[in-house]
């Protein structure tokens, strides 16, 4: 396959995984409601479900602001009471520009590819116990759920749609010499990027697939008991 194919490809996966995360997310909601009939019990046990993934969320945007220079005035990776309610974790740091703005906002998106790719790299799911598996599974699940910035992150991206175009743009009008950047897409390392990014995106449809199966069906049963 194509690498430039291997690439939409991904961005389709990704693009499925963040609305069916969304979905699962709230039916995990809905089911332990069903039982625990308590909605702070309910945040709980949700951010502890996701702890891992927080944790690593966070220490992102951290790290992107470090390594951007823009001083950090707060941080928490842990979930905390604000209102009543749970927050899973927040970052709070100084704000310059809006395009460091962007790269720190963005950052647990990047740094969750990079997890991903290094995982299957050294070959996690190529070892035959159910444990292991298991855990791999769950740690994958966890960094690709919550890789994801919050809705108000993603306002921010909006503000890349203009660069983008602009350098469509200027490629476009100076006929800029685009086989440089053909010969980089075309590297097997890319495209060895691309595969594992796929493998796990799928892995997790998969799982988030599975727990919206296994939480209607157990809703189903309540619902009639």
């Amino acid at each position: 396959m194509n690498n430039l194919l291997q690439l939409i490809f991904s961005i389709v996966l990704l693009t499925i995984l963040f609305f069916i995360s969304q979905i699962s997310i709230r039916q995990l909601f809905r089911l332990f409601h069903a039982f625990v009939k308590s909605n702070n019990i309910v945040y709980i046990l949700i951010s502890v479900l996701l702890l891992p993934g927080t944790i690593i969320h966070e220490l992102s945007h951290a790290f992107m602001a470090m390594i951007l220079q823009l001083r950090i005035v707060d941080i928490h990776i842990f979930p905390k009471w604000k209102h009543g309610q749970i927050k899973l974790g927040s970052v709070l740091y100084e704000k310059k520009d809006v395009f460091r703005s962007i790269l720190v906002r963005v950052a647990p998106f990047f740094f969750g590819f990079i997890i991903l790719w290094w995982l299957y790299g050294i070959g996690m799911y190529q070892s035959t116990s159910i444990i292991q598996h298991i855990g791999i599974s769950y740690i994958v699940f966890v960094i690709s759920t919550t890789m994801f910035s919050s809705k108000q992150d993603i306002v921010d991206i909006i503000y890349m749609i203009p660069v983008v175009i602009i350098i469509i743009g200027i490629v476009y009008i100076f006929r800029i010499d685009m086989e440089v950047l053909s010969r980089l897409i075309e590297l097997e390392g890319v495209a060895n990027f691309l595969y594992s990014i796929r493998t796990y995106l799928t892995i997790t449809i998969g799982i988030h697939i599975a727990i919206i199966i296994f939480s209607t069906s157990i809703l189903a049963l309540h619902t009639k008991l």
